[in-house]
């Protein structure tokens, strides 16, 4: 029996006497009708109470560190320092390998005494800087050996009535100096392919640049001041590093102890050399 012929019997007029029966078959009737089960699920749904709705949370920001600057400009010092030192051991290693493979330096471009009296030696260079060859003797202590390069001696071609004036051996060193081009420009074209061999320039140049780093990373550790227990281990541990810090004056190694026992930091042992 549908829905609609159920309510049509319960409103019609002049019902009936219905059995009990036939009660307990339009009510099953309309109970399992598909639209009657929705509106009483609907009934039911709309009966029962809905949870309360959460509040929104509010994000509490987090309180700052007062050593927040210091920390992170400590963090950034002990990368930068890491990186300089990776840069500085790449740049030896390159430097050390070019040296057990290169040439010799040809004995005739050594620079014989007046040389290096009148363009290397001084605090006075009539021509500034000329581009020589420095090679350090084997036994600690010796004087370096010095070599024409290329550039040097066309420097020295230059500038050579300058030095030594129009007349006198001049001529004689300039004719020689002519004659070493062609050796010193051949030795310094092998040269410098070892130094491309083996990254020697372009490391020397990141070596240079992580020092910068760590030296601008390094003032601004000590310029920003401590306020807190934490800071002030840092700028213990930075006053500290090297080892060398008793080696201050006194009263300031007084106070960097005073420091280390409230931060609660171990102040590294004195080195033998130091």
């Amino acid at each position: 029996m549908s829905l609609r012929t159920t309510l049509q019997k319960l409103i019609r007029r002049d019902p009936g006497p219905l059995s009990l029966r036939e009660r307990a078959d339009e009510l099953r009737d309309a109970f399992s009708s598909p639209n009657r089960r929705a509106i009483v699920a609907g009934s039911l749904a709309a009966a029962v109470p809905l949870p309360a709705l959460a509040a929104p949370v509010t994000a509490v920001p987090a309180q700052q560190h007062p050593d927040a600057e210091l920390l992170a400009a400590w963090d950034k010092y002990q990368q930068a320092d890491a990186a300089y030192v990776a840069a500085t051991e790449a740049n030896s290693d390159a430097w050390r390998a070019l040296r057990y493979v290169r040439p010799p330096i040809p004995e005739v471009l050594r620079l014989t005494p007046s040389e290096k009296r009148r363009f290397t030696s001084g605090l006075h260079y009539p021509l500034g800087h000329v581009a020589t060859r420095i090679r350090w003797p084997d036994n600690e202590g010796g004087q370096p050996d010095q070599f024409w390069m290329g550039a040097g001696l066309r420097k020295a071609i230059t500038g050579a009535v300058k030095v030594f004036g129009r007349g006198g051996q001049t001529p004689n060193r300039i004719r020689r100096w002519r004659d070493l081009l062609p050796v010193a420009d051949a030795y310094d074209e092998r040269y410098s392919a070892l130094e491309a061999r083996f990254r020697c320039r372009e490391l020397r140049e990141a070596k240079q640049a992580a020092e910068e780093a760590r030296t601008a990373a390094s003032i601004c550790v000590g310029e920003l001041p401590a306020t807190t227990p934490e800071g002030l281990a840092i700028k213990v541990r930075y006053v500290s590093r090297g080892s060398g810090w008793h080696t201050m004056h006194p009263g300031w190694t007084t106070l960097v102890q005073a420091a280390a026992s409230i931060s609660g930091v171990t102040l590294p042992a004195p080195r033998a050399d130091d």
